[in-house]
């Protein structure tokens, strides 16, 4: 039975929250810091792919897990003090996506509307992730 909860189960064809972490290591940005403390915020899915911010104490990176893909893949990366102070803006898509943009370097990333109650939560769950907190 539980074989096929799992082929019922979207989520089970993606990488786990540790997994999306520890990917951070691949990018040209990494130093070498501890990831055990790192936030992750999923703020797009398709059945075959989803995105994330990951924010780090000094850096943060856009992931994407792409299940036809061997490892996700970390598509820009940024220090957290070069973002702390960036608007992060949306506009709508279509009825089930928007764009959200953060700031001027990084814009038009899909992001899933029913993952958030609103653009506003959005927003602030991001803010979040750019508030040094340590």
């Amino acid at each position: 039975m539980k074989i096929f909860s799992s082929l019922l189960d979207n989520d089970s064809k993606f990488r786990k929250p540790n997994d999306i972490k520890n990917t951070v290591s691949t990018s040209k940005n990494y130093k070498n810091e501890s990831v055990d403390s790192a936030k992750v915020l999923n703020f797009f899915q398709t059945s075959k792919q989803k995105s994330y911010i990951v924010a780090t104490d000094k850096m943060v990176y856009c992931i994407v897990d792409d299940v036809r893909k061997e490892h996700p893949k970390v598509n820009w990366s940024e220090r957290k003090e070069n973002l702390a102070g960036t608007i992060i803006s949306t506009s709508s898509k279509t009825d089930k996506t928007g764009y959200i943009d953060f700031g001027d370097n990084h814009k038009n990333w899909l992001y899933t509307k029913s993952k958030f109650e609103n653009e506003s939560v959005l927003k602030e769950k991001i803010r979040k992730l750019l508030v040094d907190d340590t």
